[in-house]
């Protein structure tokens, strides 16, 4: 009977242990966000323009990859507008969740300007310009870079568990080699999410070596490279030719993604008003969940491709947290 009680008295004081180490590690993770988003968050920067009419911040376009209609896919160019192109669709599909890598500030910093200008004040306040220390990104910041000398190597250095950490999928981009990558999205990304963490919870009820998820996930399997051939997002490449035609004074461009913007909120909300009245229809049904399929809403939403309907189901999705628990997609 002592030995029984002995041993709860131990699994007890390993579990106030375990939950006194986590929180420890919580505190120190909020700390060390604090002090990143001091020193380098993009609000922060002198480049930063904060408005006091309804705290309208705004990044110059002139520290953009969009302040002069020939700086795209000019011989001069750094980037092209395929490569634009899929940073942005990947970025907005992803909800902002962006990690760019590459080899120095400037360019990494500049291309995280470019994909602010897209984001609302509540992400960018979360969001900062490049750091120089792997182990110094954080799940918890949004738009992030990190400046590094072998940026193809920063895939193998990443953890699924970092990945699942977050609230949305994650894009990343490898500015020196015109690279974009990120993880599954929308309704995949749910549930995969959910697999991960049971697993971890598992892992972690069993007190099993956490080292050995890491193997067991590696990180790569949930990554898909971008690569556009006849099926580019249409609906957004029109948009960003649409703003290349705009002077980069007086703040036209900004206007004119302000209303991008608006314009995918829209088709946002027509979107979760059109899969609202499907679950009300199936509920008469006492059906729990419902299946669309995706051919339908490009159809009923006028867009033309899988990723353009990635970009509208990412802004529902932002729009309504709970937006995929109730209905799968099917081709």
């Amino acid at each position: 009977m002592n030995e029984l009680i002995f041993f709860k008295k131990n699994i007890i004081i390993e579990n106030v242990s375990s939950a006194i180490g986590y929180l420890t590690k919580s505190i120190k993770n909020f700390a060390q966000i604090i002090r990143i988003l001091n020193h380098n968050g993009i609000t922060k920067s002198k480049l930063f323009v904060n408005d006091d009419a309804e705290s309208h911040n705004e990044i110059p376009i002139v520290e953009t990859f969009f302040s002069d209609p020939y700086t795209i896919n000019s011989a001069h160019s750094l980037v092209t507008d395929e490569f634009i192109l899929k940073s942005v669709t990947s970025h907005l599909i992803t909800n902002y969740y962006t990690i760019i890598v590459g080899k120095t500030s400037n360019l990494v910093n500049k291309m995280i300007n470019t994909l602010a200008i897209f984001m609302p004040k509540e992400k960018i306040r979360l969001s900062c310009y490049a750091i120089q220390d792997y182990f110094m990104l954080s799940p918890n910041l949004i738009l992030q870079g990190l400046v590094t000398e072998n940026p193809e190597e920063f895939n193998s250095l990443l953890e699924a568990d970092f990945l699942f950490k977050r609230d949305y999928p994650t894009t990343i981009i490898n500015i020196s080699n015109k690279t974009v990558c990120r993880t599954c999205t929308g309704y995949e990304f749910v549930q995969t999410k959910e697999q991960f963490i049971n697993h971890k919870i598992k892992f972690l009820f069993n007190n099993l070596n956490l080292s050995q998820l890491k193997i067991l996930h590696p990180a790569n399997e949930y990554l898909n490279w971008i690569s556009y051939s006849s099926n580019q997002p249409r609906l957004i490449k029109k948009m960003l030719q649409e703003l290349e035609l705009f002077e980069s004074e007086f703040g036209i461009k900004k206007s004119f993604i302000d209303k991008i913007l608006k314009d995918l909120n829209f088709l946002a909300l027509n979107l979760i008003e059109y899969v609202n009245s499907k679950l009300l229809e199936a509920s008469h049904r006492t059906e729990k969940t419902i299946k669309i399929p995706s051919k339908k809403l490009t159809k009923i939403l006028d867009i033309s491709t899988d990723e353009d309907l990635n970009v509208v189901l990412a802004f529902a999705h932002n729009l309504k947290p709970d937006f995929f628990r109730n209905f799968i997609f099917t081709n």
